[in-house]
């Protein structure tokens, strides 16, 4: 058999359970299912015509053909390695700019850390941001980043990036002033003095779905400090990324219900990418999360 034809994630597969002990842990490790992961050992082993481990209730041990098996493969990835860093540091070296359609809230609060670390890994490629990501792709944008819902086109490539827990909050007077707890019933949040964002923006639509409940609120806002600041006057209560909600804000959710996710996503046209726009691209699907 030439391993040259074997799938890589089989083998992957196997350097993780190897090195875990453990199917579980491997899955774990890979991020990927048990059931995949029995599903690769096993067409390994089939293809090969060995078995590479024996099951036992801690997890497994590798057989004597695994054990070799193991030195090979682990010295392959090795040099995948060195190549993937040579390819990196080429990467490096390129120069451009990338335009990027994305609100100012993603950018400076949401995302900062990633375009903090790229600016750092590849100081010759300058981002340059254009607020408006609603008609970006008519702006000359090479890649859109939104929480809003991005039109499916069949031109356009959409990612989502990040998937962020999310709460209601107010200051910790208004709470007293209203009576709130941490854990509200869905029957109070409609009542409640509402301070979302625009429905063409995050979230208005999911967020009805999931209470099962109309919302009508009394204030609507198109960006995240507009919304900081009006929850901080006492105006009512907005809804956010959870670990983005400073903490002298009151948290609160909605008792039996799993609020929806702040889904980041971004779109870009495959055909349109430049060089530097591709080691964007390639950095923030490295990044999801």
């Amino acid at each position: 058999m030439d391993l040259a034809n074997i799938n890589l994630n089989y083998l992957k597969t196997f350097l993780a359970i190897y090195e875990e002990g453990s199917m579980a842990r491997a899955a774990v490790r890979l991020g990927i299912t048990t059931p995949s992961i029995n599903h690769n050992i096993k067409e390994l082993e089939r293809q090969l015509g060995i078995q590479l481990f024996i099951g036992h209730s801690k997890g497994v041990t590798p057989t004597s053909e695994a054990n070799e098996l193991h030195k090979h493969v682990k010295a392959a990835f090795s040099h995948f390695d060195e190549a993937s860093n040579f390819l990196s540091s080429a990467q490096r070296g390129v120069s451009g700019i990338v335009r990027i359609g994305c609100p100012s809230s993603i950018a400076n609060l949401l995302m900062l850390d990633f375009f903090t670390a790229f600016n750092k890994a590849h100081p010759k490629i300058t981002l340059e941001f254009v607020s408006d990501s609603k008609n970006a792709f008519g702006n000359n944008v090479d890649i859109v980043i939104s929480f809003s819902d991005i039109e499916v086109r069949p031109d356009l490539t959409v990612v989502s990036l990040r998937h962020l827990p999310t709460a209601f909050f107010a200051t910790k007077e208004f709470a007293v002033e209203h009576n709130l707890t941490n854990e509200l019933p869905v029957e109070r949040i409609p009542v409640l003095p509402l301070i979302l964002f625009k429905k063409s923006r995050f979230t208005v639509n999911a967020l009805e779905k999931a209470l099962g409940e109309k919302l009508s609120p009394s204030t609507e806002v198109s960006s995240i400090a507009l919304m900081f600041n009006l929850v901080k006057s006492g105006a009512g209560i907005g809804y956010f990324s959870e670990s983005h909600i400073d903490n002298d804000m009151f948290k609160i959710k909605v008792k039996g219900v799993s609020l929806p996710d702040m889904v980041i996503r971004c779109a870009y046209n495959e055909k349109r990418l430049s060089p530097s726009s591709k080691i964007l691209v390639n950095a923030l699907v490295k990044q999801k999360r």
